[in-house]
């Protein structure tokens, strides 16, 4: 049986739930193991013991992370049926997905981790966007809109400007419009 510690389950979730705070805060170059452990009150051996380098540990949570939008986009097409209005569809699975500010910023850090080098984050994060892409254009021909046609053209797009519209939102940059992003994609 896991132990538990503090408010979470296990030693792991505390880990990653504490380095996924810290990430949010400074980025993943500004934080370093020994901050993870000191900040989840563990020593640097058992952090260690999890987790041998901060590589390992980045990975698991972009893991998670993609794992997460992969499970909403699943949810977002089993609730879809023909003949759905494809708008509110749209509007329904950006809801979705931008839901927890948590998961959308550190989406955002972990690009940009991805952006400053890092390999196998990088091929993570292009086969989640690949699979992702399908999944959306599953969406599109379920409802059988007839835009289904243009949402497939653009579809490869979709999460690069959804990426955009978290970053704007987080951050307080701009005026970010889902229904400018709806508008996007549906002609």
């Amino acid at each position: 049986m896991a132990r538990r510690h503090g408010e979470y389950a296990n030693v792991r979730e505390a880990i990653l739930a504490t380095a996924s705070s810290l990430f949010l805060q400074g980025g993943v170059h500004a934080v370093s193991l020994q901050d993870i452990a000191a900040a989840a009150d563990l020593s640097k051996g058992t952090l260690y013991y999890y987790y041998p380098t901060k590589e390992s540990l980045v990975m698991e949570l972009a893991h998670n992370n993609t794992e997460a939008v992969t499970d909403t986009l699943f949810t977002w097409v089993d609730s879809l049926v023909r003949g759905d209005d494809m708008r509110a569809a749209v509007l329904r699975l950006v809801d979705a997905i931008t839901a927890e500010d948590q998961l959308g910023g550190l989406h955002i850090v972990l690009c940009a981790e991805a952006a400053m080098g890092s390999t196998a984050l990088r091929e993570l994060l292009n086969a989640a966007y690949r699979e992702w892409t399908v999944m959306f254009e599953v969406g599109a021909l379920k409802v059988q809109s007839k835009n289904a046609a243009a949402i497939r053209a653009k579809s490869g797009l979709f999460f690069t400007v959804l990426l955009g519209y978290v970053l704007q939102r987080q951050s307080g940059i701009g005026n970010p419009d889902k229904d400018a992003l709806t508008n996007f994609f549906l002609p």
